[in-house]
This record gives C-alpha cells, structure tokens and sequence, in this order.
C-alpha cells in the first residue's frame, strides 16, 4: 500500500508559500511545483530552485514537477471559481477548498534567523504603493538593506531618494533566515 501523499501546486511563489499551512494538515508528503503557466502564473524552473530549500527546510519533501509524476491532490483547485479570491486572504482560500480550518495569524514558517541588518525592505513590482513615503519613513535609518530581485531594488532605492545596500539571496530560504534576523521588515 502506498502511504504517500503527493499535490501539485502551479501557483506563484506567494500562493505556494500561503498554502503551507494547508500542505501540512493535508498530510502531503511530496509537493510538486509546475512550472508551466497552467493559470498564466510567473513561476519558472528558477523560481522553483529557490523555492525548494525553504520548502524543504520547513518539512515539505518538494520537487520541480516533470508532468509525469502521480498526483492524489491538485493544489490549484482553489481557483475553481468556487471562491471569492479578490477579498480573502489567499491561505484561506486555499485552506477552505479543502475543508481545512487554518489561523492565518499563527507563525508557520520559522528559520534560522541571519543578521545582516536592523532593517530590511522590499517592495516588488507587483505589490507596492505609490502612497507610501519611503523616504520620510527611512530619513534615519542607517543599518539598513534592500532585498529581492535586482531590478526591484533599484527602482525602490530610486524612491527612498539614496542609496541603500542591497543583499542578493542564494534562495528564499536566505531571504526568509535574514527576514527572520532583523528587527523590521517593510515590504
């Protein structure tokens, strides 16, 4: 009898990482990650790469999916239609498709805290705010650093108005461990 329990998941880094919470009470025990743009999403064999060492480091046996691979769950249902995906927090969206009670407040990924800095920022292409006044908010901070990709650190250094140091990962397990090491995180 096989005991595993294998999902895919085609989403976004940010919808496989707000599915965690659902991986573990579903009992997956392989997660394949697509990385074909079955819903127009942007996560290539690259983003995968990174993705992998946090997912592992957090218990998730995961794996650049091949297509050919034997799959009990399909982790991409919750964009069935079934749900309001605009106004609800996309764990629970996630979480409710398959009948799971998540707390969304609750700590779900913990590292290794890595101090590079007090203060981190971000801001991605996708979700930022024109609104917000970096440079008021950071006029005097000094022990501070940009993560992310490049292009996105140099368009948030133009806003801040100065240079600022930006720190390139390894991986999001990096990202999340220098996260994890500073005092305040922005983005």
């Amino acid at each position: 009898m096989d005991s595993e329990l294998r999902a895919m998941h085609s989403g976004d880094i940010g919808d496989v990482l707000m599915c965690v919470q659902t991986i573990r009470k579903l009992g997956i025990t392989k997660l394949y990650l697509d990385p074909s743009e079955s819903y127009g999403t942007k996560m290539g064999e690259g983003a995968i790469r990174a993705l992998i060492p946090l997912l592992r480091s957090q218990g998730i046996n995961a794996f650049q999916a091949t297509g050919k691979e034997p799959i009990d769950i399909d982790l991409d249902q919750f964009r069935d239609g079934s749900q309001l995906l605009q106004n609800t927090h996309l764990s629970l969206c996630q979480a409710h498709r398959f009948g799971i009670n998540i707390d969304v407040c609750e700590k779900y990924i913990s590292v290794e805290p890595k101090r590079v800095a007090s203060v981190v920022i971000h801001e991605s292409e996708r979700y930022n705010n024109n609104l917000f006044d970096w440079q008021y908010i950071l006029k005097r901070i000094d022990d501070i650093i940009i993560v992310g990709m490049e292009h996105e650190a140099y368009r948030l250094m133009k806003k801040c108005g100065r240079d600022i140091r930006y720190v390139q990962t390894a991986d999001f397990l990096e990202l999340a461990q220098i996260i994890s090491g500073c005092d305040v995180f922005i983005g």
